[in-house]
């Protein structure tokens, strides 16, 4: 088990999993995107693949962080928080991610270092357009936000909280610090030897972890985007480089 990413580039990518496949190892090496272990995002590929919501349009999602690691820039927040939502979204819909767009609003000046908030425009293979706003320094607490949008219907994430309060004539619920409580779950769950790739079939009853090729996509959005055009344009769009060939 890794840390996400698994390398900071394709090529790094390429010497840890390569060798694994000339060797016949398989893949071994296996990385923390926990969010297809949230029960939220299970629930939801459960409806999607039943085919009850047909097909699917439509993406929405939100990332939002309370502050910022310190520096990082702009590229930072495509490499340690967008990755999430791109990993999760290929895997609900079961379909390569082909091109981005990337687009900057105003920023806070709550940070000097980045550009923040930003929002990506991903397309898959399958044509469902994505919108993921990405905002690192929100302050109000940890939040992910995730909409399927669908031919018969939609499906989002609910409130992850425990309790929700009405008091001094306000309703509500308290927001999570950090991701650490938000996807403590998520987290217990990518641990148990059913979720391994190793486990037999009858085992298999938890998704699979992300593994081998499959977190080349991520570092490759990431190239792609910080390779086009400075991060300091308004708006900028690039196409996925070529998938290596395992």
């Amino acid at each position: 088990m890794c840390e996400m990413p698994l390398a900071p580039t394709v090529e790094d990518c390429q010497e840890i999993v390569a060798p694994q496949r000339r060797r016949g190892m398989g893949e071994r090496v296996s990385v923390g995107f926990m969010r297809r272990f949230h029960p939220g995002f299970t629930a939801m590929k459960g409806q999607l693949d039943s085919g009850a919501l047909a097909v699917p349009l439509l993406a929405l999602g939100s990332h939002r962080n309370v502050q910022s690691y310190p520096r990082g820039g702009s590229e930072g927040t495509l490499t340690n928080s967008a990755v999430h939502d791109i990993n999760v979204t290929e895997w609900l819909l079961g379909s390569p991610i082909t091109e981005v767009g990337w687009y900057a609003p105003r920023s806070t000046s709550l940070d000097r270092d980045r550009h923040d908030p930003q929002l990506i425009h991903p397309r898959t293979m399958s044509d469902v357009l994505i919108s993921i706003d990405l905002f690192v320094n929100a302050q109000y607490g940890y939040e992910v936000r995730y909409e399927l949008v669908c031919e018969r219907g939609t499906a989002r994430l609910g409130p992850t909280a425990p309790i929700v309060t009405d008091r001094d004539q306000a309703h509500g619920y308290a927001h999570a610090n950090d991701w650490r409580s938000f996807f403590a779950d998520a987290y217990g769950l990518q641990l148990r030897p059913g979720s391994t790739r190793s486990a037999p079939v009858k085992q298999r009853l938890l998704p699979r972890p992300s593994t081998g090729w499959r977190n080349l996509p991520p570092p490759r959005e990431a190239a792609a985007r910080t390779m086009s055009l400075p991060m300091t344009a308004p708006a900028t769009s690039a196409t996925w480089p070529a998938a290596p060939t395992p």
